[in-house]
């Protein structure tokens, strides 16, 4: 697509972020309606993020299997299947000719799906869930954050920084966290 003469995103896009505490959950009837209440985001939105979807590899490959027929799927699952695991689904009428990459920041915690389409649009997802992260990774992840903001010479709408997920609002289990023009930081 493009608007005004330049490439642009896709538009509308709608974007869903969901904490499904465990949806990847070996109980069959709590697996049953964490799995219905995925299939109404992926009704409903283009974009969907999903933290803590706990599991393995095969538990997220099996949700991506899930969504096949709607969205394409990329996971970090964590290195423990108790917690953790993040995933970003994004529709195929999207990704229609772009170019897909995907990158695990902290895994099982942030994962970055970078889509750029031939006519020069960009569309950078993070799924971000920032439990337990010390302060050196939450200041590490601001860095790249500030890496995939679009450039102001671009015009509108032609690269897009979408970031969901679940911020929590302290680290090291102390105060609060905040974001601030030298990123994210403690108070003094």
């Amino acid at each position: 697509p493009s608007g005004g003469g330049f490439p642009m995103v896709p538009l509308p896009l709608s974007v869903s972020s969901w904490n499904g505490r465990a949806i990847c959950c070996h109980r069959p009837k709590v697996a049953r309606r964490k799995m219905a209440k995925v299939k109404d985001l992926l009704t409903r939105h283009k974009v969907v993020f999903l933290q803590e979807t706990h599991g393995n590899s095969g538990d997220c490959e099996g949700l991506g299997i899930f969504a096949r027929h709607t969205h394409q799927a990329w996971a970090s699952p964590h290195e423990n299947s108790d917690t953790g695991g993040v995933m970003i689904l994004v529709a195929h009428s999207v990704l229609v000719g772009c170019v897909v990459r995907s990158e695990i920041w902290v895994p099982g915690r942030v994962l970055c799906v970078k889509v750029e389409h031939p006519s020069g649009w960009r569309l950078v997802l993070v799924n971000l869930h920032n439990n337990g992260m010390d302060r050196e990774t939450l200041l590490e992840l601001g860095q790249k954050l500030r890496g995939e903001v679009p450039n102001p010479g671009v015009p509108p709408l032609a690269q897009l920084l979408v970031v969901g997920g679940d911020c929590n609002s302290e680290h090291d289990g102390g105060a609060p966290a905040w974001v601030d023009g030298q990123g994210i930081d403690q108070p003094p």
